[in-house]
């Protein structure tokens, strides 16, 4: 069995020895080769994979500074054949059971389908000390909970080879690769979600996506994303996505999921089904309140 942990870098020479060292370390039953591509990094972090790589302990190449998105989905492009592959940031650390773990909990699923293991993580500053335990698991992974709400960190994430080639047939827009990810193996396979950590998740200033510190944080983050137009239509853009690039591969059902979401704005009428939809149930009756708002707003 082999595990492909797929590193995205740029500019990490601070981080990245350790984040590897940390997936050297992996206590897994399974076999672990690490694919780096490099994201135009003009910092050392090229003499840092050199030295990895001619000790055989991964490999890598340079690419265009395409960002964070497309450079992972680069490489999951390129990654070759294996049973499982892994996300992994550069400035991480995982714990020692993290592959592993992950590859159990996926096991216990039919591995004829895509599968997708999303995991919690602790926060931890620049120095590894805990912040917090964040537990961001969604309760309900379904395909139209997945549509609107994130998932856990990419960093989390361990995926399939049949969830691999699903992927690799999208070619829509990228707004964010993990994001992107998750809504695929959603459509076509099972999202299963770990509670416990296995992963630090560092969190410090270069950060494309950090942790709020507390849920009141959180909350009006996320409010003024969507007021200020930061995040306005990208769920129904995303859902767009997938109707273009697999509207002739899926069931009737996902179909219909998909332009509740595509088609809300045309009136008040079709407003009103998708907030009846009960594929879109986000868990809470404050994120359905929510949701409810920023449908008749337009800003979904």
């Amino acid at each position: 069995m082999l595990i492909k942990v797929l590193l995205s870098s740029y500019n990490g020479e601070k981080y990245i020895e350790e984040q590897l060292d940390s997936i050297l370390a992996q206590k897994c039953s399974a076999d672990i080769e690490i694919l780096v591509r490099d994201d135009g990094s003009r910092d050392s972090t090229d003499n840092i994979l050199d030295r990895y790589q001619e000790k055989g302990l991964l490999k890598w190449y340079k690419g265009e500074n395409l960002r964070c998105a497309r450079s992972f989905w680069d490489l999951m492009l390129n990654s070759g054949d294996a049973d499982y592959y892994a996300f992994c940031d550069q400035d991480d650390f995982w714990m020692n059971d993290k592959l592993e773990s992950a590859i159990n909990m996926l096991g216990r699923e039919d591995n004829n389908i895509p599968l997708l293991y999303s995991g919690n993580f602790i926060a931890v500053d620049k120095e590894l000390k805990a912040i917090k335990k964040v537990d961001k698991g969604m309760k309900n992974t379904g395909f139209g909970n997945s549509l609107i709400k994130s998932l856990s960190p990419g960093c989390t994430f361990v995926f399939n080879k049949k969830a691999c080639e699903i992927m690799r047939m999208y070619t829509g827009e990228l707004d964010i690769h993990d994001w992107v990810a998750h809504k695929i193996v959603a459509a076509f396979g099972k999202v299963v979600y770990d509670p416990e950590p296995h992963m630090l998740y560092r969190q410090h200033g270069n950060n494309v996506i950090g942790v709020a510190k507390n849920n009141c944080k959180l909350f009006f983050a996320r409010v003024k994303r969507f007021l200020n137009g930061t995040s306005t239509g990208v769920r129904s853009k995303m859902a767009q996505n997938l109707l273009d690039n697999f509207g002739n591969m899926l069931s009737e059902e996902k179909l219909t999921v998909l332009k509740h979401l595509t088609d809300y704005k045309k009136s008040f009428k079709d407003k009103l089904t998708l907030l009846k939809d009960k594929h879109f149930d986000l868990g809470s009756p404050i994120a359905n309140f929510q949701f409810a708002i920023l449908v008749l707003l337009n800003k979904v």
